[in-house]
């Protein structure tokens, strides 16, 4: 599975409104998908829009490593299906002007986040569903 990474200069210019138009169109698609506006900068928080699971998973999030998913700061709740505003803490406030990533993790079955036993859930494409975002004022 591929891991792609979005730079800064495409988050500031591509439009919300395309943004969650893309990530709805993954979720119609059925599999997994997930949608996440910039955020706070400063809070410890974060809200995801929504999570769509084909089965059952992990929103999590990830410090920026040079373009790919770094650190786990936060974890959500066993998500089975669909999920809407989710709200999110986060072990560290959000840096301004960083890049974070919503990653969908899988379950291993025991319905508790593990960072080394609950691996990163794929699209159709078999590329990690996620989607970036930036702290913001």
């Amino acid at each position: 599975a591929d891991i792609k990474a979005i730079p800064i200069s495409g988050i500031q210019s591509t439009s919300l409104n395309d943004r969650q138009k893309n990530a709805e169109k993954m979720a119609s698609k059925g599999g997994n998908a997930v949608y996440v506006e910039d955020q706070k900068a400063g809070l410890s928080n974060v809200n995801i829009g929504f999570a769509v699971f084909a089965d059952s998973g992990f929103v999590v999030i990830h410090e920026d490593n040079r373009g790919v998913p770094g650190a786990v700061i936060g974890s959500s709740k066993l998500i089975h299906g669909r999920a809407d505003n989710i709200n999110m803490q986060t072990s560290i406030p959000l840096q301004k002007d960083q890049i974070y990533y919503a990653v969908l993790h899988r379950d291993n079955g025991d319905g508790k986040f593990s960072e080394t036993d609950d691996g990163f859930l794929n699209d159709k494409e078999s590329d990690v569903t996620l989607m970036s975002f930036l702290a913001t004022k």
